[in-house]
């Protein structure tokens, strides 16, 4: 996988193990630094102080789907990682 670069749509987690119950966000990658990976919205504003320990860029459809089920995905006790991973169905 290439690298994630200034600019890209991820998925970022809080810890590596991406507990649902844990802060995880979706947004832009913004840069690493001490070993955490910060992350902007739309506007550039940073969506956790201390940045985050993980992240994987995703496409537009998954994250509808996860910002669309985000209560769901807290409920689940699954990972984020294995929402972000799952096949996605569409109706034509």
């Amino acid at each position: 996988m290439a690298k994630i670069k200034n600019g890209d749509y991820v998925l970022a987690s809080k810890y590596r193990d991406g507990d649902p119950k844990d802060q995880w966000a979706i947004g832009f990658y913004d840069r690493l630094e001490s070993g955490r990976h910060y992350i902007t919205d739309a506007n550039g504003a940073q969506l956790r102080r201390n940045g985050f320990r993980r992240v994987m860029r995703i496409t537009q459809q998954q994250a509808d789907f996860m910002l669309a089920n985000s209560g769901r995905i807290d409920e689940s006790g699954r990972s984020v990682w294995h929402w972000a991973q799952r096949r996605i169905e569409t109706n034509g």
